[in-house]
């Protein structure tokens, strides 16, 4: 079972994975060919990760490979096997982390595959023609910078999740799953105020924004996850007993 268990996540990526290349090929037939055509990968890679497209590609396969992960650590026989709930909760916050790493290095796979077949560039932001400036209207020179940022956002984003789902236990981690789920779908449906996908995306509305905004939501991030960190260590560390 446990074997079964830790290849899921695993799966969790290649169907992610997989949903990105449908969602995007599907899109390009969907939409004006014009826009497709000036597309680059750094327009799919945000796309793909703003609220709206990681609620439909990847949001729901994460939940669920971190809900599994988390549930690994559950286990009497690894409690006796670690020593300590100490030991056990390092070990599981290492698979997290190492899941976070594979999930986002799948998101970035994926849309590079897609970037390969449609022979799109990496970036072309500061071509007057580029989607990004039909969008905007402006030009963008600090793309690469961008791909790092929104990387380190989208790693933050599922360890968030993840430490969300740790600092719960039994059925209440089932709740806690739905709140996660709830989140998402919010975020999707465009509030007022973002939450946690749509804090944690560089789309385009993210750039139309001042520079203060900017900080604001990239310390927001940060601040949730030294958060949800606290969480998850305080619930499963004063715990000495299931």
């Amino acid at each position: 079972m446990r074997t079964f268990k830790g290849f899921i996540p695993l799966v969790t990526c290649i169907v992610q994975a997989a949903t990105i290349v449908i969602s995007v090929m599907t899109e390009n037939h969907a939409q004006m060919p014009v826009s497709f055509r000036n597309y680059s990968f750094m327009d799919m890679y945000v796309q793909i990760n703003s609220a709206t497209g990681s609620f439909f590609t990847s949001l729901f396969p994460m939940l669920l490979a971190l809900f599994l992960i988390c549930s690994m650590g559950e286990n009497i026989h690894e409690l006796f096997c670690y020593g300590s709930r100490k030991r056990m909760y390092s070990v599981t916050s290492r698979r997290i982390a190492a899941y976070s790493c594979i999930y986002v290095l799948a998101d970035i796979i994926s849309t590079g595959v897609i970037s390969v077949i449609y022979k799109k560039p990496f970036c072309n932001w500061l071509d007057p023609g580029s989607y990004y400036t039909m969008v905007t209207g402006e030009v963008n020179r600090y793309a690469a910078l961008i791909f790092i940022v929104q990387t380190m956002l989208l790693i933050i984003r599922t360890l968030t999740y993840g430490n969300l789902l740790y600092s719960a236990s039994g059925r209440i981690r089932i709740a806690a799953f739905c709140v996660c789920a709830t989140l998402g779908v919010l975020d999707f449906l465009h509030l007022p105020i973002p939450l946690l996908s749509g804090i944690s995306s560089l789309d385009y509305s993210f750039w139309r924004s001042s520079g203060l905004i900017r900080s604001a939501r990239i310390g927001l991030c940060m601040v949730i996850y030294v958060v949800s960190l606290n969480m998850a260590y305080r619930q499963n560390i004063r715990k000495e007993y299931y």
